[in-house]
């Protein structure tokens, strides 16, 4: 199965990250991570205690088991996303991040469509 950082690499554009940006930690509180149906090729899971509503905006935390965790932002009207952290769990709740702040992008994959349609319909 492949792990969600090589599935990222393909649907979030690559990122310079300057190396003098330092990680931060944030804790997740009572998370309930749920398996994204349709998620072919990885299991991708979403914080659905996490999510985020500002209108049509719908800001989540993905994680999968090899411990990777993205923050990512969806507009539910467009089918577009982008990616506000990257990072790593560093325990069960807590998590090592920088932040990305990517241009929007317009969903062209099954795993793109998978996670929008999750979140929003929550």
């Amino acid at each position: 199965m492949k792990s969600l950082r090589v599935l990222l690499l393909s649907v979030i554009p690559l990122l310079t990250i300057n190396a003098s940006v330092k990680a931060e930690v944030a804790e997740i509180r009572n998370p309930s991570w749920q398996l994204v149906p349709n998620s072919i090729g990885a299991e991708v899971y979403v914080n659905t205690n996490g999510l985020i509503r500002n209108g049509n905006l719908v800001t989540y935390d993905i994680i999968n088991d090899d411990a990777s965790y993205t923050r990512l932002q969806a507009n539910c009207t467009t089918n577009q996303y982008r990616s506000l952290r990257q990072g790593d769990f560093v325990s069960a709740s807590r998590v090592s991040f920088v932040s990305t702040n990517s241009p929007w992008n317009r969903a062209s994959k099954s795993l793109d469509y998978s996670l929008i349609n999750f979140v929003c319909s929550r």
